[in-house]
């Protein structure tokens, strides 16, 4: 029986871990300290839906990497950064920084909008990190 419930808890983790990865879940696990004082590594982040129209200059979002911006600038498929300006010309986008880096080199798209940043569970997202490193 405890095998059971041992096999059965590594397989939910596998699949939440890939689905994580994948950018899927409303949770990510959060990597490098980008975001520090405010978002530690190794957390586990909660994302709230949110409207694009709603983001305001100082808001916390998460937002998903288009893959080829992701290939050419080397970053992870999902991403927790401040906005720091809004650009209504041509269309709706937001620039962003981490709170320890300097600003995205790329515009974020309202299409590519998770949420925003909702409450952080210390050191719940080692494990999910485990499935995003090359081990």
């Amino acid at each position: 029986m405890k095998r059971a419930i041992g096999l059965a808890f590594v397989i939910i983790a596998c699949i939440a871990g890939f689905l994580t990865v994948r950018g899927s879940m409303p949770f990510m696990p959060i990597f490098g300290s980008s975001m520090e004082p405010t978002l530690h590594s190794g957390g586990l982040l909660t994302i709230k839906p949110l409207n694009p129209n709603d983001i305001r200059v100082g808001d916390s979002i998460v937002y998903n990497v288009p893959p080829m911006v992701r290939e050419y600038y080397n970053y992870p498929p999902v991403v927790a950064h401040r906005v720091i300006k809004i650009n209504t010309t041509p269309s709706l986008g937001f620039r962003t920084k981490g709170d320890n880096t300097g600003e995205e080199p790329f515009t974020v798209r309202p299409m590519d909008i998770r949420g925003t940043v909702g409450k952080q569970i210390p050191f719940l997202g080692l494990p999910l990190l485990f499935f995003q490193s090359q081990q």
